[in-house]
């Protein structure tokens, strides 16, 4: 049962929705930020870490991303006393996520680096994985490809010993955009298109479609030039039929 300064906490949240929908913004975010700093009363760090945590989520919704950072620091630091090192790296990724959507590529970088090393040690690949492809796509945007592929070819390996669904679509996307845009390896996109069509099919949508058909029918054209087929259209069909269906 939520306590009364976690109610508290959420009776403001409410206050500032509310100021928030008539347009009173200022009042809003007075109310979010005390929403943030009254759980500092509860003696649960469980608790607050808990509450901390649901903030972050809330305001980085409503886009109030200094306050998202805010909490998401406090949900960490209550990690760390718990002793929680699972939570601890989810969260950091949560952070390194709000300064990414921030711009704060320096602050992001070194994030999800801190991330990938802690993960490795406890042998959390999934967590690892999540790390080293937001590291990678931020690595590719700052120009260097084969850094970003190096990144992306590391978190299809943890992924190799740690399935996470997600992580491993988003990879292979990323994968197919990098080859694309800094001359990597075509071989690369082909196996992750190939990885796309066997088990994320149904994830793909029409616009996604749109974005990688060209990238990565450029790249099979590469990729059949250095290992020619007996029926390239055959092969196209039988192993890329998401990209090269009607």
């Amino acid at each position: 049962m939520a306590s009364q300064v976690i109610a508290e906490s959420d009776d403001l949240i409410q206050r500032g929705i509310a100021a928030q929908n008539e347009y009173r913004f200022d009042d809003a975010g007075l109310s979010f930020w005390h929403a943030l700093s009254c759980i500092d009363a509860s003696p649960d760090p469980k608790e607050r870490r808990d509450q901390s945590l649901q903030l972050a989520s809330f305001f980085l919704r409503v886009t109030h991303e200094d306050l998202a950072l805010l909490a998401i620091s406090e949900a960490i630091r209550l990690d760390e006393k718990l002793k929680d090192h699972a939570s601890l790296v989810s969260h950091l990724i949560f952070y390194g996520n709000i300064h990414m959507r921030l711009g704060n590529t320096d602050e992001a970088k070194a994030t999800f680096a801190d991330v990938i090393e802690r993960c490795l040690e406890i042998e959390d690949y999934g967590d690892a994985a999540s790390a080293s492809t937001n590291l990678a796509a931020m690595t590719a945007n700052s120009g260097d490809g084969a850094g970003a592929i190096r990144l992306l070819r590391n978190s299809l390996q943890y992924l190799a010993k740690k399935p996470f669904p997600d992580t491993e679509f988003i990879t292979h996307i990323t994968m197919i955009q990098t080859v694309a845009f800094h001359d990597g390896d075509p071989a690369l996109a082909v196996e992750s298109g190939i990885a796309i069509g066997k088990t994320f099919s149904e994830r793909v949508t029409d616009d996604l479609r749109q974005q990688l058909v060209q990238p990565l029918q450029t790249a099979v054209e590469s990729y059949l030039k250095k290992k020619p087929q007996p029926n390239p259209e055959a092969w196209k069909k039988k192993n890329l039929a998401w990209i090269y269906s009607n």
